[in-house]
């Protein structure tokens, strides 16, 4: 007679993969709302934020007199535009604000997890390996770390690690 628990039906794979989300979601919106905002929070929101208010994708926050990004505070390409145009889009559904922002990159780090899954389980077969590499993916500080940031780094971890 086998004791052992087994982790190989739908039904606890599914119930572990929900555990393994609701750990990822407690420590990134837990370390959105204590982590101060850094400035390069601010740099990349500005571009998204005048883009939802001014209609212009400029960067007004950053001083550009004497230095070689003349014209910045009129148009901004010292960023990849899909970034701040999602942002953008993002503010006029739940608001401008940090969490607001941070919020973005948490749904990012979600696609990536997703992602590793479906990679590891293509590749392996096995989705009990796959349950396993999410769960320490979404216990890893650095990838906690980026994916409760408002920069685009966030947002830049589930497309590299596709």
């Amino acid at each position: 007679m086998n004791l052992s628990p087994t982790f190989n039906t739908p039904k606890s794979q599914l119930i572990i993969g929900l555990g393994i989300l609701a750990i990822y979601l407690a420590l990134t919106i837990g370390t959105a709302v204590t982590e101060i905002p850094g400035t390069d929070e601010g740099f990349f929101a500005n571009p998204a934020f005048n883009l939802l208010t001014k209609g212009s994708l400029s960067t007004t926050v950053l001083e550009t007199f004497a230095t070689p990004f003349k014209g910045m505070d009129r148009h901004t390409y010292w960023i990849m535009p899909l970034q701040p145009l999602a942002l953008s889009i993002w503010y006029r559904v739940f608001g401008f604000g940090v969490f607001s922002t941070r919020s973005l990159s948490i749904v990012w780090g979600l696609v990536a997890l997703a992602s590793w899954f479906l990679i590891v389980r293509s590749l392996f077969k096995r989705t009990s390996l796959a349950l396993v590499v999410i769960a320490l993916l979404s216990c890893d500080y650095i990838f906690i770390v980026c994916a409760s940031s408002g920069r685009m780094d966030g947002e830049l971890v589930a497309v590299e690690l596709r």
